[in-house]
């Protein structure tokens, strides 16, 4: 009797504890789903206001209906689209919002009297895998550099899709120029491209030198020119190479009124060079020969300065093994192209009292300063510089006590033309008419243009006796693969049909 007492007096102790286990067990459920309730309750009331579309994010609604945008939480409580959660793009939090309340908890909200069981909800569920931006919506532009290189003392950061470029004080990007518009063009970025569309102007856009059509977005590549008006910049993508260059070259060369040309040039696809054997030396045609060799030889990443080493020690050798030769001199201007940091550049070096220039299309520059008695009196803006009898003499070549040559180097843009020229077409036409000249045939193809400049500086009003040896080099920089007859046929289709 006792054992049987004993075994229900044990039976009866666990059926008490699990009922208690129990209990305990439904109060703190329903504790986290109260707290759970206010939480949602704190969201619906602290709600952002809405992202403008593009914003990069990406929208997952929860409810009843389990469709592709979102899960099911499978409570017959909840509407239809209960709540919406959405992953920032450049942020690792996850935003959570109430589209709609479930009519019990609008109800609980305005009465403080309804029970809390009403208020169950499930708890959050947190987006956390990778989420690409709609479709629909257009992500972020890399950044691109819009840099000034003439008319316009500003350069521009394009961090948004849509850019405005004109003269009104609106613009993103203001050109005080009277050529200009006031909404002139606009750059515009989809789909990871930026695009150039004019705004109907009366003047224009060129792109690259050529017009482009009013109302067309026309795509940029890293490296294209932009011209409106006078002014002209520059686009520059990060992470992508610029478009591929070549130098489109010809030149020419003439003996003047001396027995023997001593100067030489040399043109390439990355190269343009002339070089003058300085009078009154032995063999200056061989000393200019040797220059041009050398400078069209070596790799394009060797330094000028080591060129010009080269070239003095190819000298002397030939002095060495050749007594008449002994002390030759030259002058050199030369031009390649060179890539660096993703950008390509036009390198240069001078010596000597040749001159090298270039034209943007709007106007001639001169790059260099010869080296010459009379040009460093002016320099010093000494009295004599213009009518000093040795105004004219050689203070500088390759082969001379003073050998250190000038450098200089301009970014590389599609449509500028270099002008490398030897001091006798500088001597037989004057500075000024030798600007004017090469104004005049801006139009034509290099090689035309130089055989044009040579034939000017040959019917000079000096006498005949007194004309130097004349040579030119004359390159425009423009895309590779294009052919020199399909450029040569562009330009002319471009001049009126008396000068084609």
């Amino acid at each position: 009797m006792t054992d049987s007492s004993d075994s229900t007096t044990t039976v009866l102790t666990i059926v008490i504890l699990l009922l208690a286990f129990v209990a305990v067990s439904l109060v703190l459920a329903r504790i986290g789903r109260q707290r759970a309730a206010q939480r949602i309750t704190r969201s619906a009331d602290d709600t952002p206001g809405e992202r403008p579309p593009g914003s990069g994010s990406k929208e997952y609604v929860m409810g009843q209906d389990p469709g592709p945008s979102g899960g099911h939480r499978g409570d017959p409580a909840l509407p239809r689209h209960h709540e919406q959660t959405r992953h920032l793009e450049r942020s690792p939090a996850v935003e959570t919002r109430r589209l709609e309340q479930p009519p019990h908890l609008e109800d609980a909200r305005r009465d403080p009297e309804t029970p809390t069981d009403r208020l169950a909800l499930p708890p959050y569920i947190a987006i956390s895998e990778p989420i690409l931006p709609p479709a629909d919506t257009e992500p972020m532009p890399q950044p691109a550099w819009f840099k000034a290189v003439r008319g316009s003392s500003l350069d521009a950061l394009l961090t948004r899709s849509r850019f405005v470029l004109g003269r009104s004080t609106n613009c993103d990007l203001q050109v005080d120029d009277e050529m200009v518009s006031r909404e002139h063009c606009t750059l515009t970025h989809s789909r990871g491209q930026w695009y150039i569309t004019d705004l109907d102007t009366p003047n224009g856009t060129a792109v690259n030198g050529e017009q482009i059509p009013a109302g067309q977005p026309v795509q940029l590549e890293s490296g294209d020119a932009v011209q409106i008006g006078d002014a002209e910049f520059v686009l520059t993508l990060r992470g992508k190479r610029p478009i591929p260059m070549e130098l489109h070259a010809g030149g020419a060369t003439a003996r003047g009124g001396r027995d023997r040309n001593e100067d030489d040039y040399v043109i390439g696809a990355n190269l343009l060079a002339v070089a003058d054997g300085v009078g009154s030396r032995p063999s200056g045609d061989i000393a200019a020969g040797i220059a041009i060799d050398l400078v069209g030889t070596p790799s394009r990443n060797l330094r000028w300065t080591h060129v010009v080493t080269a070239i003095e020690a190819a000298l002397r050798a030939h002095g060495e093994d050749d007594p008449t030769s002994v002390d030759m001199a030259t002058t050199l201007e030369a031009a390649r192209l060179i890539d660096r940091n993703g950008m390509t550049f036009v390198s240069g070096v001078h010596i000597g009292d040749g001159v090298a220039l270039v034209d943007d299309g709007f106007e001639l520059r001169e790059l260099t300063v010869a080296h010459t008695f009379g040009k460093e009196l002016a320099i010093k803006n000494h009295p004599e510089a213009g009518r000093h009898p040795d105004r004219e003499k050689l203070v500088k070549g390759i082969g001379l006590e003073d050998g250190k040559p000038d450098l200089w180097e301009e970014r590389a843009i599609v449509g500028h033309r270099y002008i490398l020229s030897t001091d006798g077409i500088l001597r037989a036409l004057g500075r000024r008419q030798l600007i004017e000249s090469l104004a005049n045939v801006r139009h034509q193809p290099p090689q035309m243009a130089a055989e044009t400049v040579i034939a000017l500086a040959q019917q000079s009003d000096l006498p005949p006796e007194v004309l130097d040896n004349m040579t030119i080099a004359i390159a425009d920089v423009c895309r590779s693969g294009r052919s020199g007859r399909a450029y040569d046929n562009q330009i002319r289709s471009a001049l009126p049909a008396a000068e084609r």
